[in-house]
């Protein structure tokens, strides 16, 4: 297990890494190289600054900054994300492009690494009839 100060920290520890990363992914899912690779290439600075504004409780509610937009909205997530409450997202209030979350099947928290196929569909349904009718 790791807590958020561990991974988003200028240089990751490549332990935390470890056991951080197949979280991103849906259970049993196999981390390849590239994806591994390209982590360690975010600058840390990135890393540093996400988690800085997560302990000190400085990031943006975005279900609020939604709410203040008059934007459609497509809300896409992983059927098998590991790191969000996927019930929360029915409970949300603000108008989504289908009147739900769009919940992409055989994904983790990574839909557009592990489900390109579905995200790519639901991007051309969104722009196609809920973007445009706004």
């Amino acid at each position: 297990m790791c807590e958020p100060g561990q991974v988003f920290t200028k240089r990751i520890n490549p332990e935390v890494a470890a056991a951080y990363l197949p979280l991103l992914l849906r259970p049993g899912a196999t981390m390849s190289a590239f994806l591994r690779d390209d982590f360690y290439h975010i600058d840390g600075w990135v890393h540093q600054a996400i988690g800085q504004a997560i302990l000190e409780g400085q990031y943006i509610d975005e279900t609020e900054l939604i709410r203040q937009r008059h934007v459609p909205v497509a809300l896409v997530a992983g059927q098998q994300d590991p790191i969000h409450d996927l019930t929360y997202l029915g409970e949300l209030s603000f108008p989504l492009c289908r009147n739900q979350p769009l919940i992409i099947p055989e994904a983790g928290h990574l839909v557009f690494w592990e489900n390109t196929r579905a995200v790519n569909a639901l991007l051309k349904y969104f722009a196609d009839h809920c973007f445009a009718a706004s």
